[in-house]
């Protein structure tokens, strides 16, 4: 069933966005296509694996494949490679082991929005899947969101360099209100009581980007807001959202393939549990 009334938004998170994998997993076999999905970080690739219609490759991704010292890790990091090696992840993975099925992400009617921030401006930049020109254009745009500030290499695009997209939009809700929605379906990583705390990041680094910095002082502010948000569409039943109705001690870079699995399953249940609410307010004017 196509879903054009509705938007799908998916936060970031790393590897616990192996509870968003579970999600789709389960909107994939209810065949449910959102046919507008906004996304940011490891959601965005989340969100690539439910258009190319994949989710085995979410597993590999977020659970089963973690422990992959090609994907990142403090030898990754000294190398010079970023902590997440997003080079290989977005470049090389695709065409190994589980091959990305481009013809069926190109061809699909689904659009999604690939939040990524400016590593100069600290402005966030939505690029579209149906304006994308080539496979290497879509993985550097999905690698470009991903890319933590510090920890991992910038992403070069038309001259411009591009990090982590959930640095100013942690969950894109606002950018899904833009395109003209008033009715969405979120997928959160963390718990709805979690409390975002600010981080503090070398002084060297922030001087060299004073615009980015800026913006990463005020990121838990800036989260909090947008948590506000939901919760006001929540309220005026005009969002639906999914996240941990627990906490699973998952760190955004978690090696256990166990802890990764529980947080999957427990997306995956929750799809399963919550179906029929989630189609009565699909269907809703």
């Amino acid at each position: 069933m196509k879903i054009e009334n509705c938007s799908l938004v998916l936060e970031g998170g790393s590897r616990r966005a192996s509870f968003s994998a579970g999600i789709i997993q389960g909107l994939l076999e209810k065949e449910l296509a959102f046919q507008t999905i906004v996304a940011v970080s490891a959601g965005a690739a989340v969100a690539a694996n439910y258009v190319s219609q994949q989710p085995d490759r979410n597993i590999e991704a977020f659970v089963t494949d973690v422990s992959n010292r090609k994907r990142g890790g403090l030898v990754s990091f000294l190398l010079g490679k970023g902590f997440y090696n997003t080079e290989y992840m977005y470049q090389r993975a695709p065409y190994q082991s589980k091959l990305f099925d481009y013809e069926t992400f190109f061809n699909s009617t689904q659009e999604i929005l690939i939040g990524a921030t400016n590593n100069q401006t600290a402005e966030t930049v939505y690029f579209k899947k149906s304006e994308i020109i080539s496979q290497a254009d879509s993985n550097r745009k999905f690698q470009a969101s991903a890319s933590v500030a510090f920890v991992t290499k910038p992403v070069e695009i038309n001259g411009s360099y591009y990090v982590d997209g959930g640095i100013t939009d942690s969950i894109p809700i606002a950018q899904a209100i833009r395109c003209g929605f008033n009715k969405h379906v979120i997928i959160l990583t963390q718990p709805s009581d979690y409390i975002k705390k600010p981080r503090f990041y070398s002084k060297k680094w922030l001087k060299k980007y004073p615009q980015l910095a800026q913006q990463l002082a005020q990121r838990h502010l800036s989260y909090q807001k947008q948590q506000e948000l939901i919760r006001q569409l929540e309220a005026s039943n005009q969002a639906f959202v999914f996240y941990p109705q627990k906490r699973y001690n998952v760190r955004s870079t978690e090696r256990d393939e166990e802890k990764l699995m529980l947080l999957y399953s427990h997306g995956y249940k929750q799809l399963s549990d919550r179906y029929e609410e989630l189609l009565t307010f699909l269907n809703q004017e």
